[in-house]
């Protein structure tokens, strides 16, 4: 069974999202250790990984203020934290500090039934069409009514358009990657700090202890 630090040491690269080669428990004493060798890693590559980071305390900063909360983490799901208005206030924010935020997205299912719907739609007037045209002898014409499935396609898509209020991912930590790639180039210009990348990886080490620890705190196994 994995220790403590063993179970941190392989999430805390997943949650970031850069593996370290041969990182393990012993690899590292303290937060300031490990913020050292991900910092390493993160400057060798023409992905810079970390840099999200500024990105992601840009988010966490305003939902903060938006709900009067200390506790949001990197978990938080977003969704259910911000109201409706809160969440247009959050993406007035970011348009206003030029991060380009995620589109949104209608509810899951409605989502889903948005971009499935076409296929019967369209295609299942055609098969309807072909079977007429060869077992009744209808003329071509009749294909045209696979305008139809063409048309209440796009009338669904305008018509839920409204009800496009939720984020595309729930997690804040999700939601902060995807801006930082889709804008990768622009974002990665500007470097993480020290004491970001130490705050993550402190809040993050907390939740696997329930304790929070100083930099330069050894950690323990378990």
């Amino acid at each position: 069974m994995d220790s403590r630090k063993e179970e941190f040491t392989n999430t805390i690269q997943f949650l970031i999202g850069e593996r370290i080669e041969n990182l393990e428990a012993n690899s590292y004493s303290t937060i300031e250790e490990l913020s050292q060798l991900f910092q390493a890693k993160s400057d060798s590559l023409n992905w810079k990984s970390l840099h999200f980071l500024n990105i992601y305390y840009t988010l966490k900063s305003k939902i903060e203020g938006l709900t009067s909360k200390e506790n949001i983490r990197s978990t938080t799901n977003i969704n259910k934290a911000l109201t409706k208005i809160q969440k247009s206030e959050f993406i007035n924010y970011l348009n206003e500090n030029e991060i380009k935020p995620p589109e949104f997205e209608r509810p899951a299912t409605l989502e889903k039934l948005v971009y499935l719907f076409p296929v019967p739609a369209v295609l299942g007037t055609m098969l309807v069409c072909t079977y007429y045209i060869t077992k009744h002898d209808y003329s071509g014409w009749i294909y045209l009514l696979g305008l139809v499935g063409v048309t209440v396609s796009v009338l669904l898509i305008v018509l839920t358009a409204p009800l496009k209020n939720r984020f595309k991912t729930d997690n804040l930590l999700d939601y902060a990657k995807l801006t930082y790639t889709i804008k990768h180039k622009v974002y990665c210009k500007q470097p993480n700090t020290k004491a970001q990348l130490i705050e993550f990886l402190t809040d993050e080490l907390e939740v696997e202890y329930g304790k929070r620890f100083s930099p330069t705190e050894t950690i323990p196994e378990n």
